[in-house]
């Protein structure tokens, strides 16, 4: 199977920038979000000790008085009128909706949500902090929240647990709870995080474009190559098992082809011959005319053998002038004895080359499977010498192998 670089770019890229996307915007609001509460819990800390400054010490006496009263007596408590008219004037314009005010027991003892005059926020963590000397602050939601004289609708609100301290002694003496709308700043926040979403989407995909011509052109190279490497592997192939005088196939081939046959053919109770045949005369041609005209023998011969049996038939060239012949399905030497004799006819028809008509003849060996030998080595032994039994008998003819 091919390596498709461009297919595994585009699967392994794609969602590397939708976790990088994600991950931006994520990053964005968190970080985004986090200052604003800061600067928003900053305001409110300056909000505080202006706010301190006006009520204290002047309602010090009503946060003391509030210790162990209930709601119906600090909703009737004169103080409460007074605190209410200046947190009003003193927040008006700002984006603080809401204020509370509580004594260090965790009573409720002022609320610009009258209701909540006398309520109890001793177990609240934001008021445990803020009542230590630390500030909380969070950011939430609401989508009805009761602000100053009125109700507002969908709103975020950051809501601020923030120490009121004396003046003088510098000590906690309440606390104050300030709820801050923030709902455009938090709108802005969004816009922004959709331009940076859209920012990176862009940057991203100009990167990766340039990234997948560069991918393109990589995974071209490397498909060249790798058809190069096929092409040069299947070159190496046709040549290890290839002569390179006749394009026959070579010794090494036939021996595979051999066992290859003889496996097939003990799978399906079937059959072939091989022949084994050896040139005659063609010493005395390579040793008069050259090895140049020995070869060009040895080619004309391969493609007369090749010409004469049929196409499921196989010629072998497996040594000096020696070839070799598979035939599927001819398990007895009858069936191919008319072969034999068209491949003696063929071979002794004159050859010219050079300028000169050379003749040769061929004595062939001829050995059955299964019926002479059931092995690649002995059925190679049996066809060799039944063909030396033909060279002995006066050569150009063919001999038979005995059966075992």
């Amino acid at each position: 199977m091919k390596f498709r670089l461009r297919r595994y770019f585009l699967l392994t890229s794609l969602p590397v920038v939708v976790i990088i996307t994600l991950l931006s915007a994520y990053g964005y609001i968190n970080f985004a979000t986090s200052i604003m509460v800061e600067q928003e819990s900053h305001a409110n800390q300056q909000q505080t000790r202006l706010m301190g400054q006006l009520l204290w010490p002047r309602f010090q006496s009503h946060i003391i008085w509030s210790k162990d009263q209930d709601a119906i007596s600090l909703n009737a408590a004169q103080a409460v009128a007074e605190i209410d008219e200046i947190v009003v004037d003193l927040f008006r314009g700002s984006n603080v909706i809401k204020v509370k005010l509580y004594n260090l027991d965790g009573l409720t003892v002022y609320s610009s949500q009258q209701s909540q005059i006398g309520a109890d926020k001793s177990n609240n963590p934001g008021f445990i902090s803020a009542s230590n000397g630390s500030v909380r602050s969070n950011l939430t939601w609401r989508n009805e929240f009761h602000a100053f004289e009125k109700i507002v609708m969908d709103r975020d609100v950051v809501s601020s647990y923030l120490p009121l301290y004396d003046t003088h002694t510098r000590e906690v003496i309440a606390v104050v709870e300030l709820y801050s709308d923030v709902t455009n700043l938090v709108a802005h926040i969004h816009r922004v995080r959709n331009q940076v979403i859209f920012g990176a989407i862009v940057c991203l995909s100009l990167l990766l474009g340039l990234l997948y011509i560069l991918i393109v052109r990589a995974d071209l190279h490397i498909r060249r190559q790798h058809d190069a490497l096929a092409d040069a592997n299947v070159e190496i192939s046709r040549l290890a098992y290839t002569d390179a005088v006749t394009q026959l196939p070579n010794r090494h081939r036939f021996d595979q082809a051999l066992e290859e046959h003889i496996q097939h053919c003990r799978r399906h109770n079937e059959g072939f011959s091989l022949l084994y045949l050896d040139l005659d005369g063609f010493k005395v041609i390579n040793d008069d005319h050259g090895h140049g005209t020995g070869d060009a023998i040895l080619a004309e011969v391969g493609q007369r053998l090749k010409n004469t049996v049929r196409e499921t038939d196989m010629v072998y060239r497996v040594g000096g002038d020696e070839f070799a012949l598979l035939m599927p399905g001819a398990n007895t030497p009858e069936s191919v004895i008319q072969v034999a004799e068209n491949l003696l006819e063929k071979v002794a028809q004159p050859i010219e080359f050079g300028g000169h008509a050379h003749s040769v003849s061929t004595s062939i060996g001829i050995a059955c499977y299964p019926r002479a030998a059931s092995n690649a080595g002995t059925l190679i032994d049996l066809a060799d010498a039944a063909m030396y039994r033909a060279k002995a008998r006066g050569k150009n003819c063919y001999e038979t192998a005995e059966i075992l």
